[in-house]
């Protein structure tokens, strides 16, 4: 249940083309501690390590007569990566009242093994605080808000120096004449029923306007005048 609802904070935020797979979970509903600073472990390892550019979401409450605030890092990441989704909510009617709060990091880095996601509670450096608590930490792939991946193909213009990711990039042009350049979307990606794509050039206030003249579900194919050598960006969208 703990997982699903993690899921929904983000669905209507996704990509049309985006299949959400969780890719390893686990628990820890067994922290408690005394202190300024009390940390609650969750390691994910039910998978040999985290993969790149996947997103990881961490559900955590606690509970104490104390106010306490939640922070979520973990030694793969950059410090600040874990961004807050929901909350910190509050549910008053338990002694003492229990706080809930998501986070989540997206485009993550590989791990070189299991990964430890640590929840940190931080409260009064005065007195003898404590606190209770647990966190659900969740691998999940197409559930990034960008997506990220391989990059995008292309085939026409005689297209080289290809950078970006599967829908969005940059290509050298290798025609002075009227071209059309196919684009296939990287990751297998596929719409529901095609890409609306557009494309600018970097190098030269383009006479002819770049217009999309055909699309699929995997691939779109986009009509322009340049000049050899000149430097294309594009952005595709799924409908």
């Amino acid at each position: 249940m703990k997982n699903v609802a993690l899921c929904v904070v983000f669905l209507l935020a996704l990509p049309s083309f985006a299949q959400i797979v969780d890719v390893q979970n686990n628990s820890n509903f067994a922290c408690s501690g005394m202190g300024s600073m009390v940390t609650c472990q969750v390691n994910l390892n039910t998978k040999p390590h985290t993969t790149a550019h996947n997103l990881i979401a961490v559900w955590t409450f606690w509970q104490s007569a104390s106010t306490y605030t939640a922070s979520v890092a973990d030694p793969t990441n950059p410090v600040g990566s874990f961004l807050s989704a929901v909350g910190p909510t509050l549910q008053s009617v338990s002694s003492p009242a229990i706080n809930a709060q998501i986070f989540y990091a997206k485009n993550i880095n590989a791990s070189a093994g299991a990964d430890t996601v640590t929840v940190t509670f931080t409260g009064p450096t005065t007195g003898m605080p404590s606190v209770s608590g647990g966190a659900v930490a969740v691998e999940y792939k197409g559930l990034d808000l960008i997506p990220a991946g391989n990059t995008f193909t292309a085939s026409g213009c005689t297209a080289s120096s290809l950078s970006g990711g599967p829908v969005s990039g940059k290509f050298n042009l290798g025609s002075n004449s009227a071209c059309a350049i196919t684009i296939t979307m990287g990751n297998s990606l596929t719409a529901k029923n095609g890409w609306s794509c557009w494309a600018n050039d970097e190098t030269h206030a383009f006479s002819v306007g770049y217009r999309e003249t055909a699309t699929t579900t995997t691939s779109a194919s986009i009509l322009m005048t340049g000049t050899l050598n000149d430097v294309i960006d594009f952005g595709c969208a799924p409908y």
